[in-house]
């Protein structure tokens, strides 16, 4: 049987993952976040670290969005993706 959080813990995790930190640390973190795995792993946090990032400052333009989606992937894939100059997510 799987051993349970406590409720602190529990609450704790939801409100990181609802974007109860810093904004700072969710800048830096979008800003380096880089392909380590797969990339629907990268595609997943990417897209939870871009809604926090929409949640504080709703005018972020597509080209800078796209940009840092391309600009995290691995070396080969982002040659390949830059290639055919996305201009959406």
């Amino acid at each position: 049987m799987k051993e349970t959080s406590n409720w602190d813990d529990f609450t704790k995790g939801l409100c990181e993952r609802l974007g109860e930190r810093g904004m700072m640390d969710i800048v830096e973190e979008f800003n380096r976040l880089k392909q380590e795995g797969m990339v629907q792993e990268y595609q997943l946090k990417f897209e939870e670290l871009k809604s926090l990032m929409f949640s504080r400052n709703a005018f972020m333009i597509e080209e800078y969005i796209v940009s840092s989606f391309v600009g995290g992937l691995n070396d080969e894939i982002r040659s390949v993706v830059k290639m055919l100059k996305p201009k959406t997510m």
